[in-house]
Parts: C-alpha cells; structure tokens; sequence
C-alpha cells in the first residue's frame, strides 16, 4: 500500500473536503498565510468526504464541549488572526441520521 502525505487549503468557518477512505489527519497550519491541514492518505482508496470547521478566537462554538474538544485538531496563526480547527464530521453525521 503506497501512502502520501496530501495537503488540503482551509477556509473560515465549514470545509467539505474529499479525502480517500482512512486519511488520518496530521496537522494544521498555514504555507505563506494560506490555512492548511496535511493528512496521510491512500490515494488509491475511494473518495470520502469530512467537514472541518475553523473559528477564530473569541468566536461562538456550538456543540457539546467535550465532543468539540476531542475532534481539535490544533490552533494556527495566521499574520494578525489566530484560528482553531475542528474536525466535526462526526457531530455533523449524528446530526444527519437524527
């Protein structure tokens, strides 16, 4: 199995991205003021999709807390603005099925 490091560009607020099936994210951060995250992926496996949110500090977060804290995925300083990331596919797939 061939695995490759993949980089996905972030926006502010919801991010639907493509992943192959089993992407297990690495990190977030930015590359020259562009929000970014890195996962290890399988490029062969069939495409998925997962939701990661990005609020600024002082922002609202909705959701259970403990839930929100366990899908962070790390805080990235972008020039003046400071960001957090969230991995919610799973809060938004709970929604979906009620």
């Amino acid at each position: 199995m061939k695995m490759k490091v993949f980089k996905y560009p972030l926006e502010v607020r919801s991010n639907v991205l493509t992943v192959p099936f089993g992407a297990q994210i690495l990190s977030v951060g930015q590359q020259n003021g562009q929000l970014c995250l890195w996962a290890l992926v399988n490029p062969d496996e069939r495409d998925v999709q997962i939701e990661i949110t990005v609020v600024g500090t002082g922002w609202d977060v909705t959701g259970d807390p403990v839930q929100r804290v366990e899908s962070f995925l790390g805080t990235v300083q972008v020039g003046a603005f400071v960001w957090h990331v969230f991995d919610t596919t799973l809060e938004k797939r709970a929604h979906e099925s009620v």
